[in-house]
């Protein structure tokens, strides 16, 4: 199983952060699913999510996915850390920060992915985002994270660097997409 996400459209204006549009995503999500597909995987995909989606989604695909096999949860898009959590920025993100002016309120919460699982399953959660930082007032990398049982965390890069991506494609999603 699947829910691929990506945001390729982030909404403007945002007076609180410059979030750059980045068409590579659709294209990310959309080789990573073919080549799950050719491995017999069921897949999903969104793009461009609201906040609102995004928990809809996950809290939908944790009710549905099976116990007896890997599931995967893969984002491409931007992301970030507050107070010591780790989240990926929906489409809405500039929006909500502009209005509620707290991250926390504003992005997904990256340990949403795992809590949303109310029983044991096999997961592995992608996040092919930058580690970098968006404006100097959001000034955090992504934080440590202690994966829980059966579940493996990875990121596209390393703290304080940027996913390097063209504008068809990430390069970390295209050697994850060569590699699978």
């Amino acid at each position: 199983m699947l829910p691929p996400k990506s945001v390729n459209r982030y909404n403007h204006p945002s007076h609180s952060i410059a979030a750059e549009d980045l068409p590579s995503t659709a294209n990310d999500v959309y080789i990573l699913e073919k080549k799950l597909k050719q491995l017999d995987f069921e897949t999903t995909s969104f793009l461009d999510c609201s906040l609102e989606n995004m928990t809809r989604t996950v809290d939908s695909f944790a009710i549905d996915a099976p116990c007896d096999s890997l599931n995967i949860i893969y984002f491409s898009g931007h992301g970030g850390q507050s107070q010591g959590q780790n989240y990926v920025y929906p489409v809405d993100f500039g929006t909500n920060i502009d209005n509620k002016l707290m991250v926390e309120e504003s992005a997904f919460n990256i340990q949403q992915f795992t809590k949303a699982f109310n029983r044991e399953i096999k997961l592995v959660i992608i996040i092919d985002a930058c580690r970098d930082n968006l404006t100097l007032k959001y000034n955090h990398n992504y934080s440590e994270m202690v994966a829980p049982k059966n579940t493996y965390i990875a990121y596209a890069t390393q703290f304080n660097e940027q996913s390097v991506c063209t504008a068809q494609i990430s390069y970390f999603t295209e050697t994850l997409g060569e590699n699978i």
